[in-house]
């Protein structure tokens, strides 16, 4: 970054010792040349800055991301852009949706995805949005011996 930075001011001073007569066409060319390059420093040193900046802010917005998308992971099937079926993600993050999700372990791909009621069709069994295969589900509400008592 001051690498530049020092070779132009390297440059400033070995022209000042040169003792340039700055009346002279020659010698207006040089000055105004050596001004060009050090205001070109400065604006190298800038940008240096800024893009330094620029890294540090994608960084912490990747890393913000990927713990969206670790905390999204199984629960949105985002399938192919061709479909029409797209979900609406503003429906998972509604902060007014009570809905409680549950994690099931697919017994395909056994990958663990989350699910709720919302999901599971009428014959119980929902599709596993990682690997797209139908799940089973045995659900049981309650106790089975509270009831035969």
């Amino acid at each position: 970054m001051d690498e530049f930075k020092k070779k132009v001011s390297y440059l400033r001073g070995f022209a000042d010792g040169l003792g340039l007569d700055e009346t002279t066409p020659e010698g207006k060319v040089l000055v105004k040349m050596m001004e060009i390059m050090e205001e070109m420093a400065d604006a190298v040193d800038e940008l240096e800055m800024a893009s330094m900046d620029t890294d540090e802010r994608l960084e912490e917005l990747e890393s913000g991301l990927d713990e969206v998308m670790y905390e999204v992971d199984g629960l949105v099937d985002f399938g192919d852009e061709d479909d029409d079926d797209e979900g609406d993600l503003d429906d998972l993050f509604d902060d007014e949706d009570d809905q409680e999700y549950f994690e099931i372990e697919c017994p395909h791909c056994h990958e663990d995805i989350m699910v709720d009621f919302d999901m599971i069709d009428e014959g119980n069994s929902l599709v596993c949005p990682i690997c797209n295969e139908e799940i089973e589900l045995k659900i049981e509400f309650g106790d089975e011996d509270e009831e035969d008592e």
